[in-house]
């Protein structure tokens, strides 16, 4: 039979409707924390993967481990670089770049100290993470349970020396960009007022994938709740949970148990099969305007 002759009675209408709604009030209310919550990002999330494609995952993180904030030189040619972008953004005159200059050498100098301050214990780390790396790739064909084990043990022990290292030389550089901001305004108590600021190149920033993943989750669940292309949004959405569930891959070791986005999204193939859309749903209207459109003309018999 054609999909487009299955015949739905009234009770799988109803039950299809609220299926369409609570799915896309879900991915709407997901969405919706993402954009309120400051402190979103990816990251996290992909650091958590396990299983055949954790490599995949891990990789999209920006500077995962590091090495470019950890590295003296590249931090501090990037500092010089946005001393030049700030200069011309807030548009310094002679004194106050004069200013700048002296306040990046004082963040350069506590950089340096830092960076001397953790001696031989961030040579080791940069050493076992390049080590890690090229085990992870030499282990890959393998695909042993034991491997990705003692991988993931390692992985969390680099993250736990390296990250308040990381997160240091990002406070660092935030400081950096208040103090040119005071600067700019030549009122000192101007970096605590909430303002934006001109912020320097953050490595470790995912700007792209981050919003991403929110105009995704939001965009679902708004056209789902709109009842609108919702055999595109459900496809959408599968593609989403498709990779929630691949990256914590069902029977790895470690992985977190995925059922409740199988089933979302076994009820998002559901729409996509019915065109549930056309059920008190905006789709009701487009099909109805293709119908009138694309219609064969018909020619009248004559007399």
């Amino acid at each position: 039979m054609s999909l487009s002759k299955i015949q739905i009675g009234i009770v799988g209408i109803v039950v299809l409707v609220v299926l369409r709604l609570a799915i896309g009030w879900h991915f709407f209310k997901e969405g919706a924390k993402k954009f309120t919550d400051p402190q979103f990002a990816a990251a996290p999330f992909l650091w958590q993967s396990k299983g055949p494609m954790s490599g995949l995952y891990q990789g999209m993180i920006a500077d995962r481990w590091g090495v470019e904030r950890l590295d003296y030189d590249r931090t501090t040619a990037r500092w010089d670089r946005y001393l030049e972008q700030a200069t011309k953004h807030y548009r310094f005159n002679e004194d106050q770049q004069k200013a700048a200059q002296e306040e990046v050498d004082q963040r350069k100098s506590q950089l340096a100290w830092y960076f001397d301050d953790l001696g031989n214990d961030l040579e080791k780390y940069l050493v076992r993470v390049a080590q890690y790396e090229k085990d992870v790739k030499e282990s890959a064909t393998r695909k042993v349970d034991f491997d990705r084990q003692r991988h993931a043990k390692e992985m969390a022990q680099l993250r736990g020396q390296g990250r308040p290292w990381i997160a240091a030389v990002d406070q660092l550089q935030r400081d950096l960009a208040d103090d040119l901001y005071v600067v700019a305004t030549g009122e000192p108590d101007s970096r605590w007022d909430g303002k934006s600021r001109f912020q320097a190149v953050d490595p470790g920033q995912m700007w792209l994938l981050n919003n991403a993943v929110r105009w995704t989750v939001i965009l679902v669940g708004i056209f789902l709740l709109l009842g609108l292309c919702t055999r595109f949004w459900s496809l959408i959405g599968i593609g989403f949970l498709c990779s929630v569930i691949t990256s914590q891959w069902p029977g790895a070791w470690g992985a977190e148990p995925t059922y409740y986005q199988a089933i979302e999204l076994c009820g998002l193939l559901v729409l996509i099969v019915t065109n549930a859309g056309r059920f008190a749903g905006l789709d009701f209207f487009v099909d109805f305007a293709m119908k009138r459109c694309c219609r064969p003309k018909t020619q009248g018999n004559e007399q």
